[in-house]
């Protein structure tokens, strides 16, 4: 599997057993321009975030996700915000929220995750070249290496026209941003 730059896929090595403690389980962030053909000196970027949690956040005091949270695309209430991280003072970018709009609620004893996504548009200049992204804390308590640590889930905007003509966009992936392996154990993904 390769894995660009601009993505950020978490990839957790376990021991198989129910994760306990905190609650953030992993995500990506990607983006695109609304049209690669550069026209004046601004592009219209759709930027997708999509973030998994635990099923249950006690000390958030959010609801118990269940396939009526789904249905009804609850809010997830994640009281932070998407920033820039590296080269911000020349750009125009502003924090995005990090609320998602349920998509999935999973109650295998195992992962116990509730995911979400949202998207934002905004209009930023050709020039732009700049990382953005979502740090915290909280990450799985209970993980066999790295438990209970901060995180970053990261991308790099680069609004650059390419040689060809068009304006650059991120590489986009389908799969889960964990991945479940035993330890000690050799694992393709």
């Amino acid at each position: 599997m390769k894995i660009f730059p601009s993505v950020l896929l978490l990839i957790l090595s376990t021991l198989y057993e129910t994760v306990d403690g905190s609650h953030f389980r992993g995500g990506i962030i990607s983006w695109r321009p609304l049209n690669n053909t550069p026209s004046g000196s601004h592009a219209s970027i759709l930027i997708h975030q999509r973030y998994f949690w635990n099923r249950q956040w006690g000390s958030f005091s959010a609801p118990y996700c269940d396939e009526s949270t789904v249905t009804s695309q609850a809010a997830i209430p994640v009281g932070s915000t998407m920033t820039c991280l590296q080269n911000c003072s020349s750009s125009t970018y502003t924090p995005l929220s990090t609320v998602m709009t349920s998509t999935d609620c999973d109650a295998n004893t195992l992962i116990q995750s509730w995911a979400g996504e949202r998207y934002d548009t905004l209009s930023l200049p050709l020039t732009t070249s700049i990382t953005i992204g979502f740090p915290s804390s909280a990450w799985f308590t209970s993980l066999y290496i790295g438990g209970g640590g901060s995180w970053s889930i990261v991308n790099r905007l680069n609004l650059a026209v390419r040689p060809d003509g068009y304006i650059n966009t991120s590489p986009v992936t389908n799969t889960l941003p964990v991945v479940f392996v035993p330890v000690n154990t050799q694992t393709v993904h």
